[in-house]
């Protein structure tokens, strides 16, 4: 459908044209919320793995601190620079 079909857009403007403007909201909802998730269980597994190495260092809690807010100050950077890219 992408190739016969293009459109400016995620994929779920595709959904809008075929199917129903409401499906493609549920369809965007369910990735934000899948999104959340998988972002905090990726945190959490980075975590563990970096305690294993340095159990003596730090508690987990401070390593998912940390590694969020890193993705936190990453994901607003990048938004920046899409945001500036015109100018």
């Amino acid at each position: 459908m992408s190739i016969l079909y293009p459109v400016s857009g995620g994929f779920y403007t595709l959904a809008v044209r075929f199917l129903d403007p409401s499906f493609a909201l549920a369809m965007r909802w369910n990735y934000v919320f899948q999104s959340a998730i998988v972002l905090s269980l990726e945190i959490t597994v980075a975590g563990t793995t970096v305690q294993y190495w340095g159990k003596d260092i730090m508690l987990i809690a401070g390593w998912i601190t940390i590694f969020w807010i890193l993705i936190s100050k990453l994901f607003w950077v990048s938004k920046l620079k899409i945001l500036m890219a015109p100018f």
